[in-house]
């Protein structure tokens, strides 16, 4: 089974630490999503994987199959990319494979940063926006897909994660716990939710999902020695982007 991660920043509301600006998600071209699009399809996946929740399948369903999909919800990237994709190709839907729900007593990224850690938290916290900064420079000076082949980099990848790495170091529990039962835990059930969304036909599929998650996804899943994992930039060096 081959997998093609694509890495993606979150054209609606999102609740992020950092997120993009209104004036910036404003200067997402339509044509460049339409190149995207057309360059994914060159991969010719079998499902497409998406940053929504499992347990609502159903109603992406009817999402994916419906013509009056509320302005909201057409903002988003589900919509924007993976639905189009998803009807260029004919395929019936696309496959929830997310979780993010709140776990009862577990402590917030609020209740560490005015924790003991706080200084050494927003320490780390500089670093994050460093990252994000990196992407709204591409986004300004380039083309959606080349911020695309920026954060699905593997040294990109690694910058991000190192941020939780650090955020285990500090010596204020509370953030070990965070990152080990909720963002660890929130991805080890993203890989198991793509392996039970796999249909036996299956012999590729995209995962179109927020790109703070491409390090542990793709670790996750390559621990099946079944399953090949390519970052969008390593698959984009060898496939020229489509400009018709």
């Amino acid at each position: 089974m081959e997998f093609l991660l694509v890495g993606t920043i979150h054209f609606g509301e999102t609740q992020d630490v950092v997120s993009f600006t209104d004036e910036d998600k404003r200067l997402i071209k339509q044509q460049d999503i339409e190149k995207l699009i057309e360059t994914l399809a060159q991969y010719a996946p079998d499902q497409i994987f998406v940053e929504y929740p499992f347990s609502m399948q159903d109603q992406l369903t009817k999402l994916y199959i419906a013509e009056d999909a509320s302005d909201p919800f057409k903002q988003n990237e589900i919509y924007q990319i993976a639905f189009q994709l998803a009807k260029k190709l004919k395929h019936p839907t696309v496959y929830a494979v997310d979780w993010n729900e709140n776990i009862p007593g577990l402590a917030s990224l609020d209740d560490v940063a005015a924790g003991p850690c706080a200084a050494e938290f927003s320490e780390i916290m500089k670093v994050a926006n460093n990252q994000f900064e990196i992407m709204t420079t591409a986004l300004r000076n380039g083309s959606l897909i080349e911020l695309y082949e920026k954060i699905n980099t593997d040294e990109f990848n690694q910058a991000n994660h190192n941020i939780y790495l650090q955020l285990m170091q500090l010596s204020d529990e509370q953030a070990f716990n965070w990152t080990v039962n909720y963002w660890y835990y929130r991805n080890l059930k993203i890989a198991r939710n793509i392996c039970k969304a796999l249909t036996p036909e299956s012999k590729r599929a995209v995962i179109l999902i927020g790109s703070g998650h491409n390090y542990l996804v793709k670790q996750q899943l390559q621990e099946y020695e079944s399953f090949k994992v390519t970052n969008f930039a390593d698959f984009l060096a060898l496939n020229p982007v489509i400009t018709k």
